[in-house]
């Protein structure tokens, strides 16, 4: 065998490996699913959050309407403080658990 038929069949051995399929393949489906049905649903629905309906322009006078308007703003600082005070407990508990189920293990 010749050095160049060594190269060649060296470059298409390790091609080979970099395309073996592997556990992260296994998530393709799911990412995929997850892409189609939640991020361009979300992302389309804050480009439309953005948009003037009337002029398809861009805007942020429906951001300048919920901080003006006393409701809406209340409503909204109200979510984020009941959030700000559940986050840090939920991810406790779920850091326990999760500890708890290795040490079980």
């Amino acid at each position: 065998m010749s050095a160049a038929t060594l190269n060649h069949d060296g470059a298409f051995a390790a091609a080979r490996r970099s395309l073996r399929f592997g556990p992260l393949w296994l998530a393709a489906p799911g990412l995929a699913f997850l892409a189609i049905f939640f991020l361009f649903p979300v992302l389309r629905l804050l480009g439309l959050s953005v948009q003037d309906l009337e002029t398809s322009a861009w805007t942020g006078d429906h951001y300048a309407r919920i901080v003006a308007t006393d409701v809406y703003f209340r409503v909204l600082m109200s979510t984020f403080r009941s959030s700000a005070i559940r986050w840090p407990t939920g991810w406790r508990s779920c850091r326990s658990a999760s500890a708890g189920w290795r040490s079980w293990r």
